[in-house]
């Protein structure tokens, strides 16, 4: 079996663990996807400085 036929099926290989690995995170993410959703309103206030929920009245 020549090299490349290795490095070609230990490439497929690391692409399917972390298919595999995206996946499950993906799937656990989704069932708490509340709190992912406060997680991302975070970096939101990090980023943008605000929180849509509390102060968007102040902005007008």
């Amino acid at each position: 079996m020549p090299i490349s036929d290795l490095s070609f099926l230990s490439s497929v290989a690391f692409e399917w663990i972390i298919g595999f690995v995206v996946l499950t995170v993906g799937i656990l993410l989704f069932k708490r996807i509340k709190r992912i959703n406060l997680f991302f309103r975070f970096i939101y206030n990090l980023v943008i400085g605000v929180d849509p929920g509390k102060h968007g009245e102040n902005i007008k």
